[in-house]
């Protein structure tokens, strides 16, 4: 009996554990999800960046092909 006993113990723990960890959840992701927000707005920006600098590349490149081309 006491063995039984022991066992509903050790369930009823580890249940109130399992169920603390799950209320804690929200909290302990929070900085995580932040940090990967983050560190993908930073790529969307360098993309953004790049993205600009080709063009600029681009329009730069078809300038000087107009003005240096007979036609």
């Amino acid at each position: 009996m006491l063995r039984e006993a022991e066992k509903k113990m050790h369930w009823a723990t580890e249940f109130q554990h399992l169920k603390n960890e799950l209320i804690d959840a929200p909290e302990a992701i929070q900085p995580q999800a932040c940090n990967e927000t983050d560190e993908l707005k930073g790529s969307l920006h360098l993309k953004d960046l790049i993205i600009a600098q080709l063009k600029r590349d681009f329009a730069e490149t078809n300038t000087v092909l107009s003005t240096s081309c007979p036609g």
